[in-house]
């Protein structure tokens, strides 16, 4: 079993136990992904294989070029504010 996260219009709407990927889209429909509940800053906190950057949890951006979850939300340094840069990009870098 693992974690799946469902993606509509790149945001991750719906984060499930499942099987397979594979189960999901055929039982479910639509777009999903598998995440790791140990992945966090592109690090597996295990020592295993990190996926797609950070756990995807309901409301998370997901990159499908970076192929990476982040959580957006504007960081607050002035410096990042003035150039409009949202915790998502910084997450995905």
């Amino acid at each position: 079993m693992a974690h799946f996260a469902k993606i509509e219009n790149n945001t991750v709407t719906q984060v499930i136990v499942a099987d397979t990927k594979e189960w999901c889209e055929t039982a479910l429909g639509g777009e999903w992904v598998q995440t790791s509940y140990n992945t966090y800053g592109g690090k597996h906190t295990q020592g295993g294989e990190p996926l797609r950057k950070n756990y995807a949890g309901v409301g998370y951006t997901y990159d499908k070029a970076k192929d990476a979850c982040a959580l957006s939300i504007r960081v607050s340094s002035q410096k990042a504010a003035k150039k409009s840069v949202n915790k998502a990009q910084l997450l995905f870098s």
